[in-house]
């Protein structure tokens, strides 16, 4: 399941930006069809996974933050929610430095998931958020 992405780091390692670029694109491509063809098992959570991964290692920021926000919404209860946040937290305002982001994709979570574990944390982290204590 990693040997796209692993292709992708290799090259992405050597001089040609371009071909690590295209098997980049290739890899997104192979586990969006992973996710689709799989979507309640470890498989489908792997390759949302993979796909955020792959954004991340390119420096895509927007589509990152869409790979991790989808990835909550399908799994919801996984046991990296917690990491899923942190990471959105960390681009949203260390490269996209729009708090605001993080403030609604935080609501958003809440509103869907009103029991869940980490509501308290994430309405501290929107309260913090909102004055202004933010932590990078």
């Amino acid at each position: 399941m990693q040997i796209p992405i692993y292709i992708a780091r290799y090259l992405q390692a050597k001089p040609n930006i371009e071909e690590a670029g295209l098997a980049y694109q290739q890899a997104v491509v192979y586990y969006q069809k992973k996710a689709k063809e799989t979507p309640e098992s470890y498989k489908g959570y792997m390759a949302l996974t993979l796909i955020a991964t792959s954004y991340i290692d390119r420096q895509m920021w927007p589509e990152a933050v869409d790979a991790l926000v989808m990835l909550l919404e399908q799994y919801p209860q996984s046991e990296d929610s917690l990491r899923f946040f942190q990471m959105i937290h960390l681009i949203c305002l260390g490269q996209l430095k729009n708090p605001q982001k993080a403030i609604d994709i935080y609501q958003d979570f809440i509103t869907k998931h009103p029991k869940h574990p980490l509501v308290k944390n994430l309405e501290t982290q929107i309260e913090n958020l909102k004055k202004g204590e933010v932590k990078k």
